[in-house]
């Protein structure tokens, strides 16, 4: 399997599977007037995901789940799970309250897509290709958070519509994942379990 390509393919999943992660914050100017945000809420929608983020990551790395799991499936479940919560968001909330533990969720469920699509990366590269490859994940991580705004400035979509555009890109995003990203020849071997029995 070409190195390259699995690279471009991991830089794309990422691309769509962090189009969910700022799309509140790409409709926030609508909401104000539709919901009566003050600025504390505003940041509050975004924060949320942040604090989800964090959360899942370090319960990710506790249970040591893209060690336990095939990180592709691992990246895959990610990036869907973010994406319906993002669906649901659009299709049955309509106050703010309800939104932040939905957004909580969402960063909690995108702690799978981007550390373990670094991990995926680095298994594709060695050497001096490993930092280029890094550089090129941080790019994709750069334009699918930007790609929310991108989507709600093109055409006149109500927000609702912005939030399932980008949950489709999600969904979009999983569906690659499983059926093209493998495990690179480069990836860190995954140390045994230790015995409690032994000292």
């Amino acid at each position: 399997m070409n190195a390259g390509i699995q690279r471009g393919v991991i830089a794309a999943v990422q691309v769509l599977g962090l189009a969910v992660w700022f799309s509140m914050s790409a409709v926030v100017p609508t909401l104000r007037g539709e919901w009566g945000l003050d600025s504390a809420d505003a940041v509050w929608l975004t924060a949320s995901v942040q604090l989800g983020f964090v959360t899942g990551a370090l319960t990710s790395a506790a249970l040591t789940l893209a060690d336990r799991l095939p990180p592709q499936r691992l990246l895959a479940g990610g990036a869907a799970a973010a994406a319906v919560c993002t669906v649901l968001l659009a299709l049955s909330v309509d106050r703010f309250a309800a939104a932040v533990p939905l957004r909580f969720v969402t960063g909690v469920c995108l702690a799978g897509v981007y550390p373990v699509g670094m991990k995926l990366m680095a298994s594709w590269a060695h050497g001096t290709a490993r930092g280029k490859s890094m550089g090129v994940l941080i790019a994709a991580l750069t334009l699918g958070s930007t790609l929310p705004h991108l989507i709600a400035g093109v055409g006149s979509l109500p927000w609702r519509g912005v939030l399932l555009v980008a949950s489709a890109a999600g969904l979009l995003a999983s569906c690659i994942a499983l059926a093209f990203i493998r495990v690179g020849p480069h990836a860190a071997p995954v140390a045994p379990a230790r015995n409690p029995a032994t000292p």
